[in-house]
């Protein structure tokens, strides 16, 4: 929760209720099974059996192929896709 994108204090009861709140909806779905994706930008490799490339762009020192921006999380459910993370893919650099 970005609250001081909103211009909010993160301090006041309200983000501090509504973080203990989606805190335990992820520890209740992990419980079950259900997992969001871990991805770590410039480094984690694309692939399209867990992603959706929705835009390809050149990343000065990142390796091609590799994930730059995750658009949507992906989740997953007992180590099967649910939904596929959307992001953005390291294109090769144009050397023109």
């Amino acid at each position: 929760i970005n609250a001081e994108y909103m211009g909010k204090d993160k301090s006041s009861s309200f983000y501090t209720g509504l973080e203990m709140t989606i805190s335990q909806f992820y520890k209740t779905v992990g419980n079950h099974g259900m997992h969001q994706m871990e991805i770590v930008n410039n480094t984690t490799p694309f692939d399209p059996n867990h992603h959706d490339a929705v835009f390809q762009q050149p990343v000065a020192g990142a390796e091609a192929g590799t994930i730059c921006a995750v658009v949507r999380t992906g989740w997953t459910y007992n180590q099967r896709v649910l939904r596929p993370a959307q992001v953005g893919v390291v294109a090769e650099e144009d050397d023109s």
